[in-house]
């Protein structure tokens, strides 16, 4: 176990940094400390793109001295942003180890999301990565090193695309006596939690003639809703098998009904998540298909 040195410092930003560099200079590269800020603070950053500008600089920088004169220098970087995290490879020289730190405004020392270590990579080569951040968020980032060598730029998270692919439904009773067969169709409501109401998407499949206690696959994209944007953490999908007997032109919701109570899904890892649903009401079926979750820019 390494003993990480406790430090005093006249400034947050200073004492970060100064921790940050301790740590992983008593604990070698493999540390490589990360820390993000459990506390969010809304963004309302420049819309603009490319590097930060020399006054959105000036304001990353305040609160520190530059030393002039100084060869400690960042060149070649490259920003990989993903959908909740950020890597930033790049080129470095000098003795103190470099911390790369994220921020919402362009002050970034003022609303901090997270920061990071760098990692030496060998021939001068570094990396840092920081995680915890939002899809499809504007962030900034400074690199920087006690001996005054400063670079900043900005970035933007990926979005998060989550797709639920129903691929089948198995009717094992469609609310009819007898040996029935029904019009099936599915309904699929999509929510971000259980405690909001209403649903973000309201969607339903073609319908399909279905007896009981067989089942049908999908046609194509029937069944196949995709949200390009998903900024929560977690999807709810609620199903409704639905029987239109007896039903009117002009009324496509009478019939029998069969509903889950609302399936929960963790949408921030990337892939499929596949499930098998059960509906509970006049109409019980099984229904199966997938989640999946993919960053996109």
């Amino acid at each position: 176990m390494c003993r990480i040195p406790i430090i005093a410092a006249r400034s947050a930003r200073l004492a970060l940094l100064i921790s940050a560099i301790a740590t992983a200079t008593a604990c070698g590269d493999a540390a490589a400390p990360t820390g993000t800020n459990p506390v969010r603070t809304a963004s309302q950053p420049d819309a603009s793109t490319g590097r930060m500008s020399d006054s959105a600089m000036a304001v990353a920088r305040s609160g520190g001295a530059t030393l002039a004169g100084t060869d400690y220098n960042f060149y070649d970087v490259k920003v990989v942003p993903e959908g909740m995290a950020v890597t930033v490879f790049f080129k470095y020289t000098g003795n103190m180890t470099p911390i790369l730190t994220v921020g919402s405004e362009p002050n970034v020392y003022a609303y901090i999301e997270g920061w990071a270590a760098g990692k030496s990579l060998g021939d001068g080569k570094w990396q840092a990565r920081v995680p915890g951040l939002d899809p499809n968020k504007l962030y900034y980032f400074v690199l920087e090193n006690l001996g005054g060598g400063k670079y900043g730029s900005q970035f933007k998270t990926l979005k998060r695309q989550v797709v639920v692919d129903v691929d089948w439904v198995q009717v094992d009773f469609d609310g009819d006596p007898g040996f029935p067969c029904g019009e099936i169709r599915v309904r699929t409501r999509v929510q971000a939690d259980l405690w909001t109401a209403g649903y973000k998407y309201d969607s339903y499949t073609n319908e399909y003639g279905i007896c009981s206690g067989y089942g049908q696959g999908f046609i194509g994209s029937d069944g196949k809703w995709t949200y390009t944007d998903w900024q929560d953490d977690f999807l709810y999908v609620t199903f409704t098998a639905m029987d239109r007997d007896a039903c009117w032109a002009f009324h496509p919701m009478c019939g029998d009904f069969g509903s889950s109570s609302g399936d929960g899904f963790d949408v921030r890892p990337y892939g499929n998540q596949t499930f098998t649903i059960k509906t509970i009401g006049n109409v019980n079926a099984t229904i199966t298909g997938k989640v999946t979750v993919n960053y996109v820019p």
